[in-house]
């Protein structure tokens, strides 16, 4: 029935073509190319919601279908919400870069976004759970970061690489800037960004949510969307802030590095799973439970490794040394590995000290890179 489909979609037979597609999604494995194929014909029926739902569901049965995440753009430039139209199509492109139908996608949202532009027009978009005031003038590639994420940045002379630093639950991006500059990685800026949802009673913010109205954690099971949800938030504003980064062309994508602790490595090791990045470092957190239950990683893909210490930052002279020789492996400059290991970081007060960050016992980790003694 898929090429049936396929061959009525092309002989303009469009009702044709999305009944056999239908039919297709009792017989075929590749579900994420019917629900495609769906999500197109709903496009040239006019079905745009329809067509959005479709294009959803094939970005969950395989996020590195480069196409489901651009029928997912085409949905959303229809129905005119040109954000999430912007972290679509940045995802389809960075997962194929030399698509020529992204790049004419993307050029007609860029478009549709000047011409937005033009009008003093505010409009209220949700993300991380919270209501972000975003006015359309800030679609431009001149867009303040901070608009995007609170942020805080060391921006040495000469830096060709990029470390984005993410906090944990219950904490903020200060403390994370100082342990980035202690790193005295080479020709490196860092960049530590701010969660952009509060916890209640100043208790710091949050990269997705985690508690109910009344206070105690989400439990996660199969039927349970919320933290996923705010999760995905994230993780699509995270492409949108990149991509304004990329744009200034002082940094690429593979010279890019991402560092988590706790529920921002859940957010880092999700972002190196959407995008080709030059590298990612989780720390106390990998997937939130939602997602190891409907199987979305691929565990290959990362580097493990466990350390004889209970939740925790960076602090060991074996973790400093491996974090140190991985930077060694994945920096984009010519360099000696021995070069980043001279410092002796593990023994210095300063950055023991810089590592002091806080992350309450509520947290319900999943741990990367060390296990709890």
């Amino acid at each position: 029935m898929l090429q049936a489909g396929r061959t009525a979609f092309m002989q303009g037979k469009l009702e044709e073509a999305l009944q056999a597609f239908t039919m297709a999604l009792e017989e075929e494995e590749a579900k994420e190319v019917v629900h495609g194929n769906l999500a197109l014909c709903c496009i040239k029926l006019g079905r745009y919601h329809q067509s959005l739902e479709h294009a959803i569901r094939s970005t969950e049965l395989n996020p590195r279908w480069a196409k489901g995440w651009a029928r997912k753009a085409s949905a959303h430039l229809s129905l005119g919400d040109l954000v999430e139209a912007e972290a679509a199509i940045a995802r389809a492109t960075l997962l194929q870069p030399d698509d020529k139908d992204f790049a004419k996608l993307r050029s007609e949202i860029e478009g549709a976004s000047r011409r937005e532009a033009t009008t003093p027009q505010v409009k209220a978009r949700a993300s991380c759970s919270t209501m972000v005031v975003i006015a359309e003038q800030e679609l431009d590639k001149h867009v303040p970061l901070q608009t995007l994420f609170h942020h805080a940045t060391h921006d040495p002379p000469g830096s060709s690489n990029l470390l984005i630093l993410l906090h944990g639950l219950g904490d903020s991006h200060e403390p994370f800037l100082s342990f980035g500059k202690k790193l005295e990685l080479p020709k490196t800026s860092v960049m530590a960004l701010r969660a952009c949802d509060s916890l209640p009673l100043a208790m710091g913010f949050s990269w997705f949510p985690v508690f109910e109205a009344d206070g105690n954690m989400i439990v996660p099971s199969r039927t349970e969307e919320r933290r996923t949800r705010g999760l995905k938030s994230t993780l699509d504003k995270l492409e949108v802030f990149l991509r304004r980064v990329w744009q200034q062309e002082k940094f690429k994508p593979k010279s890019t590095f991402i560092f988590g602790f706790s529920q921002g490595a859940i957010v880092a090791v999700n972002a190196g799973l959407r995008m080709n990045l030059g590298g990612v470092v989780g720390v106390s957190g990998s997937l939130i439970q939602e997602q190891h239950d409907r199987g979305w990683v691929e565990e290959e893909t990362m580097e493990w490794k466990e350390y004889n210490k209970g939740h925790d930052m960076v602090r060991q002279q074996e973790e400093v040394r491996d974090l140190m020789s991985f930077f060694a492996r994945h920096l984009v400059l010519p360099m000696d590995p021995q070069d980043l290991r001279s410092s002796n970081l593990a023994s210095r007060e300063d950055v023991k000290e810089s590592l002091e960050v806080k992350d309450p016992a509520i947290i319900q980790a999943i741990l990367m890179r060390n296990s709890i003694s």
